[in-house]
């Protein structure tokens, strides 16, 4: 809403009041199916997280936000070196055709890439899991896999010198 200065910001909200419901509706239904959702949570409680299933950020639901990422720095030690302690969020997503993938082509759908910049615009870290890659790992690989990967997540990317 920020980012559109020039239009009338009553009537603005009061067309975001009119969509937000179906939007939101239609983003619960690109969830991954429940037995997805049931590894995804066993994986995410296996590599100690806290997390929440069906965030909503604007609309926008991410499939599960990491709600302890202060604590993901204590996951790695040997890492913590280069870490500065900052940390963001953290929003994992789950992709299946035809849900948010091209049936076909594999490719993420649009509403999958807006979903995603949109998270990464409110300053949330994304891990993206595939499905064909993520349902060939056993339970032990999985937490495996998604543990280093939720911790680059959390980092902060480091300003460089002189900018805001």
């Amino acid at each position: 809403r920020t980012h559109l200065p020039e239009m009338d910001p009553e009537g603005l909200e009061r067309y975001s009041g009119y969509a937000h419901d179906a939007f939101y509706h239609s983003q619960l239904a690109a969830l991954p199916p429940s037995a997805a959702m049931r590894g995804l949570e066993e994986a995410l409680q296996d590599a100690g997280v806290v997390f929440e299933s069906a965030f909503e950020v604007d609309g926008y639901v991410a499939d599960y936000v990491i709600t302890n990422v202060e604590e993901l720095g204590a996951m790695d030690e040997e890492e913590e070196d280069e870490d500065d302690g900052v940390r963001r969020q953290v929003a994992v997503l789950y992709h299946s055709a035809p849900r948010t993938l091209h049936r076909r082509t594999g490719e993420p759908l649009g509403q999958t890439l807006m979903r995603q910049r949109h998270l990464k615009d409110r300053d949330f870290g994304v891990v993206n899991l595939w499905d064909k890659a993520w349902d060939e790992l056993d339970r032990p690989a999985r937490a495996a896999f998604l543990r280093p990967r939720l911790l680059a997540a959390a980092r902060r990317p480091r300003q460089a010198a002189g900018t805001a």
